[in-house]
């Protein structure tokens, strides 16, 4: 237990800088106030137009899907900064110091997918709340429905949404690992991580259907495909064969 404890604390110090990096960036700023509020927004200002012209107020699927879909917005984000968490140090030449650190493959490995996956989360948690808070506005006072989501299906797509996303920023910080550059990263990542996007779009009525009837068993198998590929990732993860890119 307390050789976990410190390899967390070591995955955590890997991961600070880069976060705070993120947050101080202006470019992601910007982002959060696109993705993060502008968009949840305008979807909420929809969909609650579309509940109003029902006349159901909000009791349908219809909401948890445009809930599902702002949720995973965050993930483009998500596996941009995942795409370039290795390879981007290698091309910015910073890479060499990062791996000579006394720290093991493991902490290297799940401080890089803390670092891709705390800003996403954080806007995660932006975008639900704006989401929510602006469909509950329209709904009561400008539209005058009954706002009544199912709150096990919007508690079960809050914690889906996340889920989803740490997947995404896996598949990407191991494609990273082993690119030797940004765009051929950004390449594979595509054909990995736009499938699991439609995928969950697409199968919004079947993900919601388990929402309702299934929601522990369903989040506890993603819980485990996510367990599964981090663990893929640390075993592949050689920092070796990433000083041998370096050129």
């Amino acid at each position: 237990m307390i050789w976990e404890g410190m390899s967390g604390m070591q995955s955590w110090l890997v991961a600070q800088r880069e976060i705070r990096e993120v947050f101080s960036d202006s470019k992601f700023l910007i982002s959060i106030l696109i993705t993060g509020i502008g968009l949840p927004a305008f979807y909420a200002y929809i969909g609650m137009q579309n509940a109003a012209l029902g006349q159901a107020g909000v009791t349908s699927s219809m909401f948890t899907v445009w809930f599902m879909f702002v949720s995973i917005l965050p993930a483009t984000f998500s596996v941009q900064l995942a795409v370039t968490s290795f390879v981007g140090e290698k091309e910015n030449r910073t890479i060499e110091p990062l791996l000579a650190a006394p720290i093991s493959d493991r902490e290297l490995f799940l401080g890089k997918v803390l670092a891709s996956f705390v800003p996403p989360l954080a806007l995660v948690a932006l975008v639900q709340v704006v989401f929510l808070g602006t469909s509950y506005a329209l709904a009561i006072y400008r539209y005058q429905i009954p706002f009544q989501p199912d709150l096990q299906v919007v508690v079960f797509m809050a914690a889906f949404a996340p889920l989803v996303i740490l997947f995404m920023v896996g598949v990407g910080v191991i494609l990273s690992a082993r690119a030797t550059s940004v765009k051929t990263a950004q390449q594979m990542t595509v054909f990995v991580t736009l499938p699991v996007l439609f995928g969950v779009l697409f199968k919004a009525e079947a993900i919601f259907q388990l929402a309702v009837n299934q929601p522990l068993e369903a989040l506890v198998a993603t819980v485990a495909v996510d367990a599964l590929l981090l663990r893929a990732g640390v075993r592949l993860f050689k920092r070796e064969k990433i000083l041998s890119q370096v050129g």
